[in-house]
């Protein structure tokens, strides 16, 4: 958000007048955004942070940027925190489909883990390395 703001004041910022008739030499994302606004609506640096704030949690949670769009500072903050929850909650279902699909097939789980064991064991202890591989083969055998 610091960013995508410092970006639209990285030249003179236009006045509203100016973007009103047209005649803004530096047309950033603000200036287009002030054009839509009441006046002065987006003056102070807390309520341009505000709008940065919104860009980037929209580009964030690829929530995207429809048409109905906040007006004011406080609808640009609620609006953020509607989209981090939804954000949030997407990622919870996503992440719990990813976790029933993993865990579909217990038995090579259940080999995974014992090989796992295993290799932790062979390391822990003194074994030889031929003893290891022997060891590591017969699980391989006796598991597929």
């Amino acid at each position: 958000a610091c960013i995508w703001g410092l970006v639209a004041l990285s030249e003179e910022p236009c006045t509203v007048e100016a973007v009103e008739t047209g005649s803004c030499q530096h047309y950033s994302w603000l200036a287009v955004l002030q054009q839509g606004k009441h006046h002065g609506a987006l003056d102070t640096p807390f309520a341009r942070y505000s709008a940065s704030i919104h860009f980037s949690i929209m580009t964030i949670t690829s929530i995207g940027y429809g048409d109905v769009s906040p007006q004011s500072v406080l609808e640009y903050y609620v609006c953020a925190v509607m989209m981090l929850i939804g954000g949030g909650t997407w990622a919870y279902i996503i992440g719990s489909a990813c976790g029933v699909v993993s865990n579909l097939d217990e038995q090579g789980i259940r080999f995974r883990q014992t090989m796992d064991h295993l290799n932790f064991m062979i390391k822990d202890t003194t074994i030889p390395d031929e003893l290891g591989r022997r060891l590591r083969s017969y699980f391989l055998n006796a598991f597929r």
